[in-house]
């Protein structure tokens, strides 16, 4: 009961002044969207200039100050997807091509997320086609976004519900840049992975060594050799969730199809522990907070013991749901 009654302090003593922790919640559940600000130049045009000379996920610069697009956009990622309201897809599975070759990539903390990239020079450049993309996208990096507990670290939500972490697989069409991709309506497609916590460590397993290395510092870099990035998919291919939207952080350009991937991959508690410690950019970084430290001690007891609050102490690199501004998502499977 003492327990009980020093964490809810520790929750009202560092939320309850703060609006911002209250209207998260809402967003996160889907129960209120916040309005979209109009940002336009002087002919009427959204831009993609972003406001901010350094974005990021904290109060001072956190997505409620993004600008550009990232306000005026009406093709915004990521959504709420409310499987009630999809339409049936009709489309041949997609085709995850040299997805098992084995290629040498560098990780990068790049101080919003930890990144992977490399791809461009592997000998056999995985690739997606079919599935109703219309052409060849080229895998170019993956990343992950995850948030300050289990329960709360995608960006996509599925009926509300979030799950603990989720990936990115970011490819771009066949024959262009990065550049121009972000200039064309269909230059990006992104396949996007869900994780839930369960026992089975082996889809994150080859990836945590290289997560640790450059979990201390903003840009510090390691390297994996022969990696198959097969290994991040799940069994079930066949089911998918399609639509229309925008990268999910600044500059926001709404040019990426994608694809949710229905079935969820698993990561243990001790994987998501060693993420949470990765020391992304922002000044608050170094102190999550009383209460997220009560939280971390509350999810495994074993800490209380060693009261070491380096251990689980929780991040957030994760966008709020957008409104969905009438676009239609697609379930294929």
């Amino acid at each position: 009961m003492r327990y009980f009654k020093i964490i809810i302090l520790a929750f009202f003593v560092e939320r309850a002044s703060s609006l911002w922790f209250f209207e998260n919640i809402a967003n996160s559940l889907g129960f209120r969207q916040k309005p979209q600000i109009e940002e336009k130049d002087e002919n009427g045009t959204c831009t993609s200039e972003d406001t901010l000379e350094e974005w990021g996920y904290e109060l001072n610069n956190g997505p409620d100050h993004w600008g550009g697009i990232c306000k005026c956009g009406k093709k915004q990622s990521p959504i709420n997807i409310v499987t009630t309201l999809t339409q049936p897809g009709n489309v041949d599975p997609i085709t995850f091509s040299n997805y098992d070759a084995q290629c040498n990539i560098t990780v990068l903390n790049n101080g919003d997320t930890v990144t992977f990239v490399g791809f461009d020079d592997c000998p056999n450049q995985p690739y997606i086609s079919n599935g109703g993309l219309g052409s060849r996208y080229d895998l170019h990096a993956f990343h992950f976004h995850w948030g300050h507990t289990d329960l709360d670290g995608s960006e996509h939500t599925l009926d509300g519900r979030k799950y603990s972490l989720e990936l990115h697989l970011l490819h771009i069409k066949h024959g262009l840049t990065f550049e121009e991709a972000i200039h064309q309506p269909d230059g990006l497609a992104v396949i996007a992975i869900w994780f839930s916590l369960w026992f089975d460590s082996a889809p994150m397993s080859t990836l945590m060594p290289a997560i640790e290395l450059v979990s201390t510092a903003e840009n510090q870099t390691a390297t994996i050799s022969n990696f198959q990035v097969s290994q991040l998919l799940p069994q079930d291919r066949n089911q998918f969730y399609r639509y229309e939207g925008s990268l999910t952080t600044p500059t926001c350009n709404e040019v990426v199809i994608w694809t949710v991937m229905k079935q969820v991959q698993s990561i243990t508690f001790s994987q998501m522990n060693i993420i949470r410690r990765i020391h992304l950019g922002g000044e608050n970084n170094e102190n999550r907070g009383l209460f997220s430290r009560m939280l971390g001690l509350i999810r495994q007891p074993a800490l209380i013991r060693s009261i070491n609050p380096d251990i689980g102490i929780p991040g957030a690199n994760h966008r709020p749901v957008q409104p969905l501004n009438g676009r239609t998502v697609f379930f294929h499977g």
